[in-house]
């Protein structure tokens, strides 16, 4: 059912709702992020993916790793005003593969992910897949 029938449905046309703001995703990763944003901020509308619902914060950095995570939420946090998310979504790892192990990236990865559950509690955090690339540089560890 498209968002438009619903909130024609009941409550969606209170002023309660009308008056809420628009939720906001925070998205997290390495060059595909900047480049999304990028592409993003290129077509003519201020914000194109996003419904007038939903407010996307793009912070993305090319060669970013999870090692560099924490600093950058808490550098879009404190420079950009980032306000507070409804849902996080981050994009690394693939960068990782060549520097560590699977094992130790795993490791990594939930931990960092149990830091920002704790820092942003009613914020759900979802983790996009790993993008396969034909080489990894100096390959994969395991």
């Amino acid at each position: 059912m498209p968002v438009a029938d619903v909130k024609s449905i009941g409550r969606w046309s209170s002023n309660r709702y009308n008056s809420m703001a628009p939720h906001v995703v925070w998205v997290f990763g390495h060059s595909f992020v900047r480049r999304a944003a990028y592409r993003v901020q290129q077509l003519h509308e201020p914000n194109p993916v996003a419904s007038q619902d939903v407010a996307f914060r793009w912070c993305g950095v090319g060669g970013m790793g999870i090692a560099q995570l924490q600093q950058l939420v808490a550098l879009a946090r404190r420079f950009e005003g980032l306000q507070f998310p409804d849902l996080i979504v981050i994009h690394l790892g693939g960068n990782d593969l060549v520097h560590m192990g699977r094992n130790a990236l795993r490791e990594a990865i939930f931990l960092k992910i149990t830091k920002l559950a704790e820092q942003y509690p009613n914020a759900p955090i979802a983790w996009s897949h790993m993008v396969p690339r034909c080489k990894w540089g100096p390959g994969i560890k395991s």
